[in-house]
């Protein structure tokens, strides 16, 4: 599983070509086995960035979002502080 950022999520719908290659192999390796995270924080970002002009999406937000979640193996996840937490302290043993 791969967490996606915001900016590359918005790539992989709408601009796919900006995606380096390393990223595109991730991605297209985690896809089949809905292995895609989305942060609700990232659907607020869109939200927020949309709202105040600072984005541009190709449809109103409500169908953007409807259409974006039909996209193949993405899982939309709460991420918990303690969850961020532990991840931090451990990272290093995965090195």
């Amino acid at each position: 599983m791969i967490l996606l950022d915001t900016h590359v999520w918005l790539w992989l719908l709408h601009n796919p070509s900006q995606l380096s290659s390393q990223a595109q192999a991730a991605i297209d390796s985690e896809e089949p086995q809905s292995g895609l995270l989305v942060s609700t924080i990232s659907v607020w970002e869109i939200a927020i960035k949309f709202s105040i002009g600072k984005l541009t999406l190709p449809l109103p937000i409500d169908e953007w979002y409807s259409l974006a979640r039909t996209h193949s193996g993405i899982v939309y996840r709460v991420f918990e502080s303690s969850r961020c937490d532990r991840q931090y302290t451990t990272a290093g043993q995965f090195s």
